[in-house]
């Protein structure tokens, strides 16, 4: 009976102290928290580009420049050229959409149309100041744009 009373006194006196230290922390004066680093702008993105094409599905690929023409804020004209079998130029312009910016990186997504026979393709990219990254995907094909800045 001793020890059940003793236990009891020493889990009341426990509770006790852990209650007091817990309203302590709650009514003691915090630090006003510290001011968030503001994010990094996000890169502007317009200029010349240069690098490759590459397709998931058949294996074609093939050399890609870019012109990317700043609109606003949130959308940029790009204007691509290539080759497809190595002899065949395409040339198309599509506007991309700015979808966020996540550690310098530029978000951005967009569509264009190439008519009846390559349908719509639809990007989603990532950028930084020096490095484009696109995957595509259209009814038939899918792939990869990777380009470098070339020059500003």
């Amino acid at each position: 009976m001793r020890l059940i009373l003793c236990m009891l006194i020493l889990a009341t006196v426990a509770c006790g102290t852990l209650i007091d230290r817990a309203t302590a922390q709650e009514t003691a004066p915090t630090a006003p928290p510290a001011a968030a680093p503001e994010p990094a702008p996000a890169p502007d993105l317009s200029g010349s580009w240069t690098g490759s094409w590459s397709s998931y599905c058949n294996g074609h690929h093939g050399p890609m420049n870019a012109s990317f023409c700043r609109i606003d804020a949130n959308h940029y004209q790009v204007h691509f050229r290539g080759r497809f079998f190595k002899l065949v130029p395409f040339s198309y312009t599509a506007v991309l959409t700015v979808t966020g910016v996540d550690n310098g990186r530029v978000l951005l997504s967009g569509s264009h149309r190439l008519g009846p026979v390559f349908g719509t393709f639809s990007y989603n990219a990532w950028a930084t100041d020096t490095q484009f990254v696109a995957g595509y995907c259209a009814e038939k094909d899918q792939g990869q744009f990777t380009m470098m800045r070339c020059c500003r």
